[in-house]
């Protein structure tokens, strides 16, 4: 408990240091934007701190509320904050721009105009920024990875506080040192002149660019190019393999990373183990029945890759051996099958209990007739092996058999493999068999890991495009956005391909964010494109580029 605190400590304080460098980042850049357009005042520090407590505040209450319901804590939520940061302050700094750009325009409005009129600005692209995203998350959370699902859940519920925040206490926060602006004039004077210039300069710089990126020339060359990243990124994007790794869901200097490298080089080439659990072993005094109990683990213990029967634990055949020794020393019962060729010699058979009885009795595997074989301190492990019923009749056997093989420690051949030890429980109905391995629910994952990441991308594609329908009741807008959307998750799946980074829970959860966050850039350009075509229908597409 105290090393599990310990960890947690330092993943929270770790997590907490970076958001304090990033807030202090964060507050630099706005400084320096501020003192170089010459609208800076002492109220910009508080304006941008705010900026970056707001997304924190909001994580903050996001994963208290959650843990308050009753949800675990992950080391992927570390995350969180930052996530949550980086879309805070995107929102906070078009809101800020948006008040200075009121202040200059229109310096005669009240604090309540410049309120309304800043929320009727920048409304819209907040909400877009914040709704895809959240919903962006919001469908990633019926994803079949639980740490997904869960690192899904704390963004998605963190993100809906963030807007809460920033269209409340962020506003109001602007509406006191905007209050406090106004009252107290502008002291920067000096540089006016050159500020003018360096205006007017940025302005021809910006008619150029937009002039230039409305010519048919750049027209075809920007499609040549984009032709030319999708054939590229989809090639990548088809060579994606899915590896999934316990490394990548710990922290590098994890001691679990050496403890899992060691695992899978060392143990699992050499032991590893396949749990076989028959729920329904019948009545083995049958021979029969006990015939096709043995033909199971025969099975089992004919792979390649099986180390040999007498690595095996299989109850059964011990019974065999202590009970029913033949004067060769060779197990002889039901199946024929002889697997010790040297058996447990018995100095007394009188000692081992009342055998005649056990064998003439109505049932030779039941609690009492077998309580002298368990009784042996030798043979006492095997009562974990066993479960009876309230009868005293067996019902339960659990089984052991061991593999090994140069690729055992491969996710991918470990998968084949698993796929084959359940096709042969399949193969015994009768006896409801079941297997078990302690890395299966992450081997299970690699078959559903693609069709999930493609679903979930699908659906939240989906849902970006309504709702950037409903704030932009444009069908050619939306396309666009849609498309720049599309363009942007083909091209991370490909070049992550490139890069060496393989499909996992990790890499999937970065394409979740990818789609929501890639909606910001699209969704304000097309927005803004859009409302500049509503106010003036008339003018060129330069003209709404640059505005």
């Amino acid at each position: 408990m105290a090393d599990r605190t310990r960890a947690l400590f330092v993943l929270l304080s770790g997590a907490v240091q970076r958001s304090i460098i990033c807030t202090g980042r964060f507050a630099k850049i706005t400084e320096y934007q501020l003192v170089s357009s010459g609208l800076w005042s002492n109220h910009k520090i508080t304006e941008a701190v705010f900026a970056c407590v707001c997304p924190l505040l909001a994580t903050a209450s996001a994963l208290g509320f959650l843990f308050w319901c009753g949800f675990r804590f992950g080391t992927i939520l570390c995350v969180t904050p930052f996530l949550v940061l980086a879309i805070g302050v995107d929102d906070a700094y078009l809101m800020m721009h948006s008040w200075m750009r009121v202040s200059v325009d229109e310096p005669t409005m009240t604090k309540r105009e410049r309120v309304a009129h800043m929320l009727v600005d920048v409304g819209p692209s907040v909400t877009i920024t914040s709704l895809t995203n959240f919903l962006a998350f919001l469908v990633g959370i019926y994803t079949p990875t639980p740490e997904i699902q869960l690192f899904c859940m704390g963004n998605s519920v963190a993100i809906l506080f963030d807007f809460i925040y920033q269209i409340t206490m962020y506003a109001a926060l602007l509406s006191i040192t905007g209050d406090l602006q106004m009252r107290k004039a502008s002291k920067a004077t000096n540089n006016t002149q050159w500020l003018k210039m360096k205006k007017e300069m940025f302005s021809d710089i910006l008619d150029e660019y937009s002039q230039w990126l409305a010519s048919r020339f750049t027209a075809v060359f920007l499609f040549i190019v984009l032709c030319t990243y999708w054939s590229v990124s989809v090639l990548g994007a088809s060579q994606i393999k899915v590896i999934l790794s316990a490394d990548k869901l710990v922290l590098q200097d994890s001691p679990l990373i050496i403890m899992n490298h060691l695992r899978e080089k060392f143990v699992l080439v050499n032991y590893t183990v396949a749990n076989i659990f028959i729920q329904n072993p019948g009545n083995l005094n049958d021979p029969t029945r006990l015939r096709r109990l043995n033909n199971l683990i025969e099975r089992y213990e004919a792979y390649p890759e099986c180390i040999g029967a007498n690595f095996s634990h299989y109850f059964v055949r011990y019974v065999f051996c202590s009970l029913k020794p033949t004067q060769n020393n060779q197990i002889n019962y039901f199946s024929d099958y002889k697997f010790f060729q040297e058996t447990v010699e018995l100095e007394e058979e009188e000692s081992f209990g009342a055998i005649g009885e056990v064998e003439n009795g109505n049932d030779k595997f039941s609690k009492s007739a077998m309580q002298p074989f368990f009784s042996w301190p030798e043979f006492k492990h095997w009562n974990g092996f066993v479960k009876f019923d309230e009868n005293g009749k067996l019902n339960r056997i659990w089984a052991t058999v061991s593999y090994h093989g140069e690729l055992m420690g491969d996710n991918v051949y470990r998968k084949s493999i698993l796929e084959r030890w359940r096709r042969t429980a399949d193969s015994f109905p009768e006896l409801n068999v079941s297997v078990f391995d302690d890395y299966a629910p992450f081997l299970d994952q690699l078959d559903s890991m693609l069709p999930a990441t493609v679903s979930t991308s699908i659906c939240t594609l989906l849902c970006m495009m309504i709702v950037c329908f409903l704030f932009m009741y444009n069908l050619f807008t939306v396309v666009v956005a849609t498309i720049s959307i599309v363009s942007i998750c083909i091209g991370v799946f490909g070049m992550l391909s490139y890069w060496g980074v393989d499909l996992d829970p990790i890499s999937m959860a970065t394409t979740i964010m990818s789609i929501g966050f890639s909606v910001d850039f699209p969704a304000h350009i097309t927005f803004h494109y859009f409302r500049e075509g509503l106010e003036e229908p008339d003018s060129t597409p330069a003209r709404r580029v640059a505005k």
